[in-house]
This record gives structure tokens, sequence and C-alpha cells, in this order.
């Protein structure tokens, strides 16, 4: 993977369609406001895995406090090969260009860059973004994609609906041991931070006939 500098060069052109004043203690916005900015950020200290890194954009991303009707729009430049994943609206099908709009903010959504598998799956009238974060040549993400599609359709059932239409499932493989517990799914949660994304710790050491059982 290339050196984290160079991923994260210019990372972020965001434009606050609002022109709100954003808030920062290092830097000297212009009394009229910002409506776009454009920045270098290093993540050398970030979490690593196996060609990804994994950080909050908490961490790297400056923005204004978000109102209800204002919007970011933020375009990522990648080397080639490498994807971007955050919680965010997808603006086309590029896997480059999301619209940031207000969420409830709690510090706690992931966003990660370097290589990894994802898709889109049409289920109980949403588009899921599904991502595996495994890097074992004997784990695929179409693997999963059933169990993915059966159990939104069990969710469909008393809402009449999946409750976002435009959510992600991020699948974070983990090695099996105590903490699993013979468990597929080790560890589940739903994060709302910058759009909604239901995080599974999954143990791919499991046949996938047991996660219809869990």
């Amino acid at each position: 993977m290339p050196a984290v500098t160079c991923v994260m060069h210019a990372i972020v052109t965001a434009v606050c369609r609002s022109g709100h004043a954003a808030a920062g203690s290092n830097y000297r916005r212009p009394a009229s406001g910002v409506r776009c900015l454009s920045y270098a950020v290093s993540l050398s200290s970030a979490e690593r895995d196996a060609g990804k890194i994994a950080i909050s954009p908490t961490l790297w991303m400056w923005r204004p406090r978000l109102a209800h009707d204002d919007e970011i729009l933020a375009t990522f430049f990648l080397p080639d090969a490498n994807r971007v994943f955050v919680p965010w609206r997808m603006r086309d099908n590029s896997g480059t260009r999301y619209s940031l709009v207000a969420t409830p903010e709690s510090g706690t959504a992931t966003a990660v860059f370097g290589q990894f598998e994802q898709q889109l799956v049409q289920v109980a009238g949403a588009e899921l973004r599904v991502v595996l974060l495994g890097q074992r040549d004997d784990i695929e993400l179409e693997y999963f994609l059933d169990w993915i599609r059966t159990t939104a359709g069990n969710i469909e059932i008393p809402y009449g609906r999946f409750p976002d239409s435009h959510a992600s499932v991020l699948l974070i493989p983990v090695s099996s041991g105590p903490r699993s517990d013979g468990r597929p799914v080790v560890f589940g949660r739903v994060v709302r931070d910058g759009g909604a994304t239901v995080e599974l710790m999954i143990n791919p050491d499991l046949p996938v006939a047991d996660y219809y059982k869990a």
C-alpha cells in the first residue's frame, strides 16, 4: 500500500452548501465563513491491518457543525487499486464522491482506506453497501451476501421496510479464540454517526450455515 501521506493528500475537498462558519482552534477563518477547503492529513499513527487503514473521520476531517439542511460534498483522491469506505451517502458509483448531512455525532464512525471487497445489495426496498475487510484468500464477500439478504429481509417483516434505505454493513473478520466462543457473530453494533452502519465482527472459520442459526 502506498504511503499514508499519498493516500491522504487532498483527500477531502468539501463544499459547505450552507456557508456556515466552521469552528477550529488552529485555523482562523474569514468572517464570511468557509465554502471550500482543501487540505492534507497524515495518518501515520492510524490503525493498520493487511494493507488497510481504519480510523474515525472525527480524527481527520475538519468540517462545520451541520444543521438540518446543510450538506458537505466530499471527493476522495486515491492511488490505483485502493478504495475508501465512509458511512456517508454515495453520490454516484465511482466510490469516491460522497454527501455528508446532519446525523448524530458520536465520534464512533469508521472510515477505511486501502484494499477490500465491497458490493451494493438491493434488499427490502433498500440499497445496502456491504464491505468485507478480510484479506484471506479463502474469505470472499459473496460467501456472506445471501445471509445479509436474508437477515435484512427478516428486519423488513415487522417494519414493512428496511429502517434506512442507504445503510452500510461492515463485516470485520476476527480470529477464532476465546473471544469468539464458537459464535459466528462475535459482536455487533449500529453506528449512526455520518450515516447508518451495521458493524459486525464475524468468525470466518465457521461455515455460512452457522450464521443462519445465530
